[in-house]
């Protein structure tokens, strides 16, 4: 059922895409959305950040836990290893309005407000990307088709006139047939480029034909350098009461005096 479903939206795409229509485009940001859509993940990851100058980070493991479907965006990030990292934990939700509120925690009940945009652990990691929030921006568009990494992809801009965001326009090479990015660039209101995220290896997730990355790359303006490498994972995670507790906890806290 799962490759009926892809074998449509493909058709569905491609039969728009030759009047060129802005359908086409529509069509494939919705697949790009459903992409995302899972019970239940957890994907475990080396990073190691490098500076332009060539300085080396210490390596570092996180695992990122997921929950996407239509009612429910949401993810965990669990710091692993080394002591650095262990046991600080980042949590996130995306709202129906499109928000997305982000907590920070060592233990559930010091969970506190933090900002999505907000680097993590000094690396090119960034929880609002992790939404793909620019799949659902009303304005997509398509731009010329390019070969990167040995894979052919079309080029979308996807473009926000939210004043508040950020990231305000996002430009993703996208592999049809993967229904994946091999390189996303995000740009600022003035089209000033932010960070780059580039995927050099994937791997097949279940038994779709759906790819995801493996191995790839995110690289500032300054020309900091993240390499992400997933080395374990779940796809049928089983998310309790307890994944998402912070946010619960965070949600229902009261304001103490001023």
């Amino acid at each position: 059922m799962r490759y009926a479903k892809h074998i449509f939206a493909l058709m569905i795409f491609f039969a728009n895409q030759s009047d060129g229509s802005e359908q086409s485009t529509g069509a494939l940001a919705a697949m790009m959305k459903q992409a995302k859509y899972s019970a239940g993940f957890e994907a475990r990851m080396n990073v190691l950040v490098t500076k332009a100058n060539g300085a080396r980070g210490t390596p570092f493991k996180v695992a990122v836990i997921g929950q996407f479907n239509t009612d429910k965006q949401r993810v965990r990030i669990n710091g692993v290893a080394p002591e650095s990292v262990r046991a600080r934990f980042f949590a996130a939700e995306r709202n129906g309005d499109g928000d997305i509120q982000s907590v920070a925690y060592s233990t559930v009940n010091d969970a506190a407000q933090f900002d999505s945009n907000k680097k993590l652990f000094n690396s090119e990691l960034v929880i609002w990307d992790m939404f793909s929030p620019w799949w659902s921006w009303p304005k997509q568009a398509a731009l010329a088709n390019e070969r990167i990494n040995a894979r052919e992809c079309i080029n979308i801009r996807s473009v926000s006139d939210d004043i508040n965001l950020l990231i305000r326009e996002v430009e993703s090479c996208v592999d049809v047939k993967a229904k994946l990015s091999i390189r996303t660039r995000f740009f600022d209101s003035r089209h000033t480029l932010i960070r780059t995220a580039t995927v050099w290896q994937t791997m097949r997730k279940g038994d779709s034909d759906a790819l995801a990355a493996k191995k790839l790359t995110i690289t500032d303006a300054a020309g900091t350098v993240t390499e992400i490498e997933v080395y374990a994972g779940d796809e049928q995670y089983q998310i309790t009461t307890e994944t998402f507790s912070a946010l619960d906890v965070a949600r229902n806290k009261k304001p103490g005096p001023r």
